[in-house]
């Protein structure tokens, strides 16, 4: 599996203003269809969000990737929809 390298995992974060993207209706934590309130944290012991491929068959870059905290991962079929 491919990951992102740090100075793309960098650049989303910058995009995102370091903010979870989600707006999900499938989501628990934040109203739904709203954009998530959870601030994308990093620090020596991890990250708690993930640069995720909008479109899986592209590659990695600031134009297919947004910001999803951990919690928002999971639920990204909306993103498959096009919602976003």
């Amino acid at each position: 599996m491919d990951e992102p390298s740090t100075e793309l995992r960098f650049a989303v974060w910058l995009q995102s203003d370091g903010q979870c993207e989600c707006r999900s209706r499938e989501c628990d934590h934040h109203k739904k269809g709203e954009r998530c309130p959870v601030l994308l944290e990093e620090d020596e012991h991890g990250s708690n969000w993930k640069a995720h491929k909008i479109n899986p068959e592209k590659d990695y870059s600031t134009l297919n990737c947004v910001a999803l905290c951990d919690l928002c991962h999971p639920n990204d079929s909306w993103l498959e929809a096009g919602i976003y």
